[in-house]
């Protein structure tokens, strides 16, 4: 398990291994993709995450 509550944007891009553009791409088409916002920025919850990337596997 994660130390991390949440992952930034930039951080949920590398853990998929994929560009910055392509998971905002992932945020906008999928609205049950997990997140909330931090000021101006997005946050995704690291287990909700998981969960959801595991369903798509």
């Amino acid at each position: 398990m994660s130390d991390k509550l949440a992952y930034t944007l930039k951080q949920a891009a590398e853990a998929l291994q994929v560009s910055y553009p392509t998971m905002r791409k992932l945020l906008k088409e999928n609205p049950d993709l997990p997140r909330f916002h931090n000021g101006r920025e997005y946050r995704i919850p690291c287990d909700a995450f998981r969960e959801w990337v595991n369903k798509r596997a």
